[in-house]
């Protein structure tokens, strides 16, 4: 690898440090042990984490004997929301000094930056890479777990966007075609092993809605009472509505009358054209109310071959919250919002493609640990995803009763 190669992954690395800084510096000292969101560890445990992640991916390849055996065992791995399952224990109550975590970090990156300008990762680029994405994935979990915790314990390091222009809704045929799922190995910098095994499905007509669901529209399901109808409903789902006395989005405060935003809560009105952020359940029994259905994995491939990643989309944190829906330009078939904004719920289960191997030793349950036919598939990335990580191959997956992805759904009707 030449010295400009290495000096090339120092920089994705440094950026994506800085990135997850910047998140961290949102959050006052005194919040660090909270837990927002109660399925998954305080933010201590994820400033540890990323830099424990690091260096057990290198440990891994023996490029150096362990730093500190105790805190990479620790924050080695998070929790699954809904499992609750952890290498570390999920409900591990006592973690060390925050001085002593950010020096633990502070070490690794050192180490790390000396290690990878004298030629010692050369033989392990992909893992580079890998460690790359990985920040920038927790950098965008950690922002679920921001935008959850009490506006009082933020520094508004960042400012929310405002974006208030106005689409109406159309429907949208789109004719059947072949398309490609997945990615070759070599087609991008890096891919993971759940996106590998490219191959090609055929794809039926369909009708598909131009932008996806906002809280406007959802508010009729709302008050229609969908969220005490059984019909629109699995009866797993329907329970956990009972037994967690939801009956409408989690970040809708108020009785609906504000929607939690990143900094701020906004009046309903102000976020009436955003895409509503629900669960896959929730989603699913809204399309089953509006008589149609959520696409599925191959559908939004479909979409997405027409539609080069625009330029203008609401990701890579360019806005630092949600817009309104069709803010931006549609692809060749009339259709908003595939890239960016929000992740798309699609009703396909997370699984393998034919032919799945590990291909990361270093992360060898990285997808494997979930293809359990309880997570589904969603694609096309957030306000909060970054420009690494917005492909058409990228998988993201969450189970079904999980509300606090940056998700968007939108409706499909069969026409045959």
């Amino acid at each position: 690898m030449t010295n400009q190669l290495r000096a090339k992954q120092l920089s994705l690395l440094e950026v994506a440090w800085r990135q997850s800084d910047d998140v961290f510096k949102q959050i006052k000292q005194e919040a660090l042990t909270i837990r927002p969101i109660p399925l998954r560890h305080p933010f201590v445990f994820y400033l540890g984490h990323l830099p424990a992640f690091t260096w057990n991916q290198l440990v891994f390849f023996d490029v150096e004997k362990s730093l500190n055996a105790e805190f990479e065992r620790l924050f080695e791995r998070g929790i699954d929301p809904l499992t609750q399952s952890s290498a570390a224990g999920a409900r591990h109550d006592t973690w060390p000094d925050i001085s002593e975590i950010e020096s633990f970090r502070d070490d690794i990156r050192s180490r790390v930056k000396e290690s990878l300008l004298s030629g010692r990762f050369d033989a392990i680029p992909r893992v580079i890479h890998g460690i790359v994405e990985h920040e920038y994935m927790h950098i965008e979990t950690l922002l679920y777990m921001v935008h959850e915790l009490d506006h009082q314990f933020k520094n508004q390091v960042f400012e929310a966007s405002s974006q208030q222009k106005k689409h109406a809704h159309k429907w949208c045929v789109v004719p059947a075609a072949r398309v490609q799922i997945g990615a070759q190995r070599h087609q991008y910098d890096f891919v993971w092993d759940n996106e590998e095994m490219a191959h090609e499905v055929d794809v039926s007509a369909i009708e598909v809605s131009d932008v996806p669901v906002t809280n406007d529209d959802y508010r009729n399901f709302v008050v229609d009472g969908g969220y005490k109808d059984p019909r629109w409903w699995s009866p797993e789902s329907f329970e956990w509505l009972s037994e967690e006395e939801i009956c409408r989005p989690v970040h809708w405060l108020e009785e609906g009358d504000c929607i939690r935003g990143l900094t701020r809560n906004w009046r309903f009105e102000h976020a009436s054209h955003w895409p509503v952020q629900v669960s896959y359940a929730e989603a699913d029994a809204y399309a089953k109310w509006s008589s149609a259905r959520l696409m599925s994995e191959a559908e939004f491939n479909r979409l997405a071959t027409d539609n080069a990643a625009e330029g203008s989309a609401n990701f890579g944190l360019r806005h630092m919250g949600l817009v309104n829906v069709g803010s931006f330009m549609p692809n060749d078939l009339g259709i908003y919002d595939l890239w960016g904004n929000a992740w798309e719920w699609t009703h396909t289960a997370f699984a393998p493609f034919p032919g799945f191997s590990v291909t990361l030793p270093s992360y060898a349950g990285y997808s494997a640990d979930f293809f359990d036919g309880k997570h589904r598939v969603l694609l096309g990335g957030s306000w909060a995803t970054a420009d690494a990580l917005m492909r058409p191959s990228f998988r993201n997956w969450f189970q079904e009763r999980y509300p606090y992805v940056f998700a968007q759904f939108r409706l499909v009707r069969d026409l045959t």
